[in-house]
């Protein structure tokens, strides 16, 4: 069972619901090539899929209305409103496709009695003597021919559903790895990358200057850090400069991404991080420092974050809009 299947699972305590809900993850990747949430990994999926009323899913324009129709009640939240396994086995998605299954089988079966009788034919047309076969061997020759015409259409057909589930499992197991691939890449670009948040920004005009008043602070922190040894390659402020940033104190400042020169000095950075929260005043108070992380590792930290401050004790987390926030705030804002 995927974690898409059992995330479904662990929202109700009703055994045969739970396989229904999983039965539709299941046909959601079959149609679609990839599974719901598929963009998330592991954790980050289980709880997004756990906290929706319904999964997040696309398919093609050609899945038919009953498909829809059959996924639609497989994702009911509520238990008892949702069919049992017993009704959706009546639902027309499973009862066209169980008679298209049906059909496949006549057919091989259909194949096989075909090659059987061919067999038989040509066995008989050797046993028979050439004067049992004078002004008969045209009708023999012609039935021969039309058992094997019958037996090739039905090889062909077979192969042609075979093909058609290899294509689609080929399908799905390269998105997987196309996705696997360009995650491992995003990681090896930001493998000795720090965010810096917080860092007061410059007030020059010229964004050669902005870059040096940017190095000068970072090798100022640093040296607050205890870091001096770390090599800083590069320093790049994120996100579009607002134009009243430069005249204004009150102005959030943009984090600052590091270029460090090894993993060893971003390792470095992220342990020291703790000494510049030792001042309690000063440039450096409300300057925190992170790992660069890919969107599916924000994810997934944001999810374990959640869980880790329920533990301690919080009540009413949720993520929203990509931050982590309490429902009372949410509701607060609403109403304002």
């Amino acid at each position: 069972m995927t974690n898409f299947e059992y995330a479904e699972n662990v929202q109700s305590s009703q055994a045969l619901c739970l396989l229904c809900r999983s039965l539709g993850c299941t046909v959601v990747e079959m149609l679609s090539g990839n599974p719901p949430w598929h963009e998330f990994e592991g954790i980050a999926a289980i709880y997004l899929i756990g906290t929706s009323a319904k999964p997040k899913y696309q398919l093609l324009d050609r899945v038919s209305n009953d498909a829809r129709n059959f996924l639609e009640r497989c994702f009911i939240r509520d238990p008892h409103q949702r069919p049992s396994a017993a009704e959706l086995l009546s639902d027309p998605f499973v009862r066209d496709t169980a008679a298209s299954l049906d059909h496949g089988r006549k057919v091989e079966d259909r194949s096989q009695k075909v090659e059987n009788t061919a067999q038989e034919i040509a066995g008989a047309m050797g046993r028979l003597s050439a004067d049992k076969l004078e002004g008969a061997p045209s009708l023999a020759q012609q039935r021969q021919q039309t058992v094997e015409r019958e037996a090739r259409d039905a090889q062909t057909a077979k192969k042609s559903e075979s093909t058609h589930v290899t294509y689609y499992g080929e399908k799905v197991f390269s998105m997987r790895t196309q996705d696997s691939v360009h995650e491992e890449a995003e990681k090896n670009k930001r493998k000795t990358n720090v965010i810096v948040h917080g860092l007061p920004e410059s007030r020059a005009e010229d964004s050669v200057e902005r870059e040096r008043d940017d190095l000068e602070m970072v090798r100022t922190m640093l040296h607050a850090m205890k870091c001096d040894d770390v090599e800083v390659g590069q320093v790049v402020r994120l996100g579009k400069r607002r134009e009243s940033a430069s005249g204004s104190d009150s102005q959030k400042p943009r984090s600052l991404k590091l270029v460090l020169r090894t993993e060893d000095q971003r390792t470095q950075v992220l342990k020291s991080a703790k000494n510049l929260r030792r001042e309690g005043e000063g440039v450096w108070k409300g300057v925190h420092i992170d790992a660069d992380l890919t969107v599916s590792e924000r994810e997934a930290w944001k999810v374990s974050e959640v869980k880790q401050r329920k533990e301690d004790g919080e009540t009413n987390l949720v993520i929203t809009e990509g931050i982590i926030v309490k429902k009372w705030c949410i509701t607060r804002t609403a109403q304002d």
